[in-house]
């Protein structure tokens, strides 16, 4: 399997099942590379029937795509205070499951992110074990109370809007995507690059950067890709705004 292809969960399968001495599976629920949203339900799945436990990164999914952490039954679910729940770089967190706190009073394999004694000493003092940034802790603070004010559905809603709005506007302007429909988050989107000889993304990125836009290279995709994502205190205006310049700078070539 390529670097960049959806997940073949029979595989997953196959492979759990040839090595027992694996204990724990990881997953990463949004990739930003790509932007494929990976079926996390099933591997899941797949590794509890096996007696496997899940970790399961969220960091770019969390407060934006709805997760159902009770019927996902994952170990951990990692995120952190930006991305789509739309605060500042700078703090991450751990949902985990209480029962497993025995199981990792003596993992002693971080001293800082050290799980059993942050949520021990969180109880007994009600404070972190060390200087938290504060500054950031007060903007996760408002983004969550900003994100229950939207409401998960309202949240996922505008992201979901952007998108295609974003999609409808690249597709009339010629672009195609590195995946297929069904396998898209609806947050960030990998596009092809123009086979057009007069096409330079840095002239690109420059062009719309003037223009109040910032747009992202690929990363390690098959194809030579460009990067838009959608998360963020984004609305239709925007995204209309942004196929507007961009447009602009297509007729340059």
């Amino acid at each position: 399997m390529e670097y960049g292809d959806y997940i073949d969960t029979a595989k997953v399968e196959e492979y759990i099942k040839n090595d027992p001495e694996i204990s724990h599976l990881a997953v990463v629920h949004h990739e930003t590379t790509t932007g494929m949203l990976n079926p996390v339900q099933e591997i899941c799945d797949i590794a509890h029937a096996n007696k496997v436990e899940v970790i399961v990164d969220c960091m770019s999914s969390y407060a934006g795509i709805p997760i159902d952490l009770r019927k996902w039954q994952a170990e951990y679910v990692i995120s952190s205070s930006n991305k789509c729940i739309q605060g500042m770089a700078g703090l991450v967190f751990v949902i985990f499951k209480e029962s497993l706190l025995p199981s990792l009073a003596n993992q002693k394999r971080s001293f800082y992110f050290n799980i059993y004694n942050q949520y021990v000493g969180f109880e007994k003092t009600g404070q972190m074990q060390f200087t938290p940034p504060v500054q950031v802790c007060y903007a996760l603070r408002q983004a969550i109370d900003e994100y229950f004010a939207e409401t998960e559905h309202g949240r996922w809603a505008r992201y979901q809007n952007n998108w295609e709005v974003l999609v409808e506007g690249l597709q009339d302007l010629g672009f195609s995507f590195l995946l297929p429909y069904n396998q898209q988050s609806k947050i960030l989107l990998a596009i092809i690059e123009p086979k057009n000889e007069k096409y330079d993304f840095d002239a690109m990125h420059n062009y719309l950067y003037e223009r109040g836009y910032t747009i992202y290279p690929g990363k390690g995709a098959k194809k030579s890709t460009f990067r838009l994502s959608v998360l963020g205190d984004l609305h239709e205006k925007d995204i209309k705004g942004f196929l507007s310049e961009l447009k602009k700078y297509m007729n340059t070539l």
